[in-house]
């Protein structure tokens, strides 16, 4: 009777553990398709984002954010004040909370510790420099109170970009694609008028019967409503018919799932 070598049997199914767990571990972290080129519409995106979508195209200003100019109607100039002297005491409660967690954290973890202080720092300094300024614009222009400054928006046009820039960098990762492209240009802004008699004027059999060089009385035109037509079709909702991956509405789904998230 043969012996038995466990040694080398246990060797064996440890082997075969580490190659399947190794496997399945790379199944999970590859893509679910390769795609080279991916498109996505970028107007879809920004209508997705929560803020770009309080967007007032009267004062041209976000509504609820630090550039809405009825922050200061509604809350005067005293409400603004107190702001101001909220945003500064927690300021300075978060850092001092941050220098306590630094200081205690291991040697390795100091440095990304650092790196999500100052960024979180940052973003209320920011807060805090608009919120001064509309302070200070309130006091120098006082029979404007619905008047807050253009650079105002610079921070929710900061979050908005930063927002579609992780659902294009989330979409390239998820794909390992080589190029994410906007296909809005090509896409019309809305449906053209057709002058349809023009239209029904020619048929593409009747052009090539004329002889070479001659074009029919009117051609010019009739080639400008086929466009017109043709740009108000439902083959021109996809721009890429082949060699490009449609991720419109997965690109809206991302930054929609990002922010919700935030909040």
């Amino acid at each position: 009777m043969p012996r038995i070598n466990l040694k080398k049997i246990c060797s064996l199914f440890l082997g075969l553990l580490v190659i399947n767990f190794t496997v399945l571990s790379a199944a999970e972290k590859a893509p679910k398709e390769k795609a080279s080129v991916l498109f996505i519409d970028s107007r879809l995106v920004l209508m997705a984002h929560p803020i770009f979508s309080s967007f007032d195209p009267s004062t041209r200003r976000f509504l609820d954010t630090e550039s809405d100019p009825s922050l200061i109607r509604t809350i005067g100039q005293e409400g603004v004040k107190k702001k101001v002297d909220a945003l500064e005491a927690q300021i300075k409660k978060q850092t001092e909370s941050w220098k306590k967690k630094i200081s205690q954290a291991k040697f390795k973890d100091v440095k990304k510790l650092e790196t999500q202080f100052f960024a979180e720092k940052r973003g209320l300094d920011k807060d805090l420099e608009i919120l001064r300024g509309q302070l200070k614009t309130v006091k120098v222009f006082p029979e404007r109170p619905a008047f807050s400054e253009l650079r105002t928006i610079i921070p929710s046009i900061e979050k908005i970009s930063l927002a579609v820039r992780h659902t294009l960098v989330k979409l390239k990762d998820l794909y390992q694609a080589d190029l994410v492209f906007d296909v809005a240009p090509l896409l019309p802004k809305k449906q053209i008028d057709v002058n349809t008699s023009i239209l029904s004027g020619y048929s593409i059999k009747s052009i090539w019967k004329k002889k070479s060089g001659e074009l029919p009385e009117n051609f010019l035109q009739w080639v400008g409503e086929a466009r017109n037509y043709w740009a108000n079709q439902d083959v021109f909702a996809v721009p890429v018919v082949c060699g490009a991956k449609d991720c419109r509405l997965e690109a809206v789904k991302i930054i929609k799932q990002a922010e919700t998230g935030k909040r």
